[in-house]
């Protein structure tokens, strides 16, 4: 009667042993999901700031580059009025 009484309680112990072990596996991919899904959210941010930093910066370089003709309110430097 003793050795039945070991093999159930044997039986329960790996039964919530490898109930453990899934918890523990299910944590860990859980726990990775959410880092690779934070690293994605992290590099989209810096790069769409990385564009609008570069797109203003163009945008700067375009009008510092326009000759002064083309400028409205000024008046060409080989005319006099």
């Amino acid at each position: 009667m003793g050795s039945a009484k070991n093999k159930s309680n044997a039986d329960r112990k790996a039964r919530i042993e490898e109930m453990r072990r899934a918890e523990r596996a299910r944590e860990r991919r859980n726990r990775i999901l959410t880092i690779a899904s934070s690293v994605v959210v992290v590099v989209g941010l810096v790069a769409a700031g990385v564009v609008l930093v570069r797109s203003q910066s163009d945008a700067d370089k375009d009008e510092a580059k326009q000759p002064a003709d083309k400028i409205p309110g000024s008046s060409s430097p080989g005319r006099t009025a």
